[in-house]
């Protein structure tokens, strides 16, 4: 019994999220994902961070408008999105807006 409640553990473990927008890593996961923009990427860049620690308290603000006001942007001309996330314990996302 013990070795049939080990193995499901074990499969729901490595089969959630399986089916998820983003890609996403059981271990971790490190991606930089495209948001939205155009051919032209500007001469200044901005960033604003959040941070996730154990899944139960996440705080910053990743949010287009704080990257724009980082990087003293007005003029939004491409938006990208980057992960780090280490076992579902600690994550950090980073919101990264070119422009002028």
């Amino acid at each position: 019994m013990k070795k049939v409640l080990g193995v499901t553990a074990l499969v729901a473990v490595l089969f959630t999220a399986c089916a998820t927008p983003l890609p996403t890593g059981q271990l971790y996961t490190g991606i930089n994902l495209p948001i939205s923009g155009n051919a032209n990427s500007g001469g200044k860049t901005g960033e604003a961070s959040c941070t996730s620690i154990l899944g139960l308290v996440a705080m910053g603000d990743c949010s287009v408008s704080k990257a724009a006001e980082n990087g003293s942007i007005s003029n939004i001309q491409t938006v990208d999105f980057k992960v780090n996330n280490f076992f579902g314990l600690f994550g950090t996302y980073t919101t990264t807006v070119k422009g002028n």
